[in-house]
């Protein structure tokens, strides 16, 4: 079961709105006892100036937080909860403060894995609150390569100027999700009492990637359309992941932005029980998508029965390796 952040508290993180999901806790434990997960959603930035909220709070005290270019104050960004501040993951004890923003909530809400968003990082600022400094040539270089919908370096993101632990924002912006799922695989693996738990693999899901992430995270490949030609360029996406070293790569079954038809995610869903990583995710105000929604004839595809197609497949990917004396894919 995936919750994005309509879960949160003013879409903070670390928090649960306390009456759209009240019984939060309850619910886990029952979806738990048959047999299921649980993945949420976490965004890095930190909604600021809210005093009383442990992860702004503690961000202050250990003063966690990327900087301007000039270092004498925090950069601001936006995301869902308004105004954010960034956690400079690059900092040493950047996973310390995760796991004690983190702990109080996994307690009450023991949840399978962390699905990590917005972590490019994303901002609906163009740089900050107040913009990049004009003639830094880290926020104005003399040469800026092409972006898809965008045309200048900071757009949509933070100051390349901003200040982290290990040198500027421009040097650092690719890997901003590494260290991001590099301490959030941490905080699943040691469980809130401290000790370190081997039981089970962490799941970790993340929309940005760079070269290492595999280590830590899985990839879905974000935000798609419902049409056919999404479908087949999945297909493309997936397999140049798998070359990059990412293998549990997938994307959005039946397209996550406008409304899917039932022809459409019948196909989808038949060719996504054989990706690595399989989910079915759209966007919020849409029609659903899953099978029961659609016609009772659909419903008896044989195909739409997933777990009777995956044990298969998995099979089939954990003898093949070892058949050539390779490793099994992890």
């Amino acid at each position: 079961m995936w919750s994005d952040a309509d879960y949160m508290d003013g879409f903070k993180d670390w928090t649960v709105g306390a009456e759209k999901y009240s019984g939060f806790d309850t619910f886990i434990k029952q979806v738990y006892s048959q047999h299921r997960s649980v993945v949420v959603i976490v965004d890095p930035g930190i909604k600021n100036n809210s005093t009383g909220y442990l992860a702004y709070d503690l961000g202050l005290k250990m003063d966690i937080w990327m900087r301007t270019a000039d270092n004498k104050s925090y950069i601001v960004g936006a995301v869902w909860p308004g105004d954010v501040l960034w956690p400079d993951f690059t900092h040493p004890n950047a996973t310390l403060y995760w796991q004690r923003s983190s702990n109080e909530f996994l307690l009450k809400y023991p949840v399978d894995g962390l699905w990590i968003d917005m972590n490019e990082p994303s901002s609906f600022y163009q740089g900050s609150d107040t913009g990049c400094p004009n003639g830094n040539p880290l926020d104005f270089p003399p040469y800026v390569p092409h972006i898809i919908g965008y045309n200048i370096l900071y757009q949509g993101t933070v100051c390349p100027s901003a200040r982290q632990y290990l040198g500027s924002h421009y040097d650092l912006h690719n890997l901003y999700s590494y260290f991001e799922a590099k301490a959030t695989w941490q905080v699943l693996r040691t469980r809130p009492d401290g000790q370190k738990d081997n039981r089970q693999r962490q799941f970790v899901l993340s929309r940005s990637t760079f070269p290492g992430i595999q280590r830590f995270a899985f990839h879905w490949t974000g935000d798609n359309n419902a049409d056919w030609y999404n479908l087949r360029y999945s297909l493309s996406t997936i397999l140049s992941f798998n070359l990059y070293g990412i293998v549990n790569t997938g994307t959005d079954v039946c397209g996550f932005n406008s409304a899917t038809t039932e022809e459409l995610c019948i196909r989808w869903t038949q060719l996504g029980a054989f990706y690595p990583f399989m989910r079915n995710h759209n966007s919020l105000g849409l029609p659903d998508q899953d099978p029961a929604a659609f016609s009772p004839i659909a419903q008896q595809i044989p195909a739409l029965h997933v777990h009777r197609v995956l044990p298969r497949h998995s099979q089939w990917q954990h003898s093949c390796p070892l058949a050539d004396g390779g490793i099994p894919q992890r």
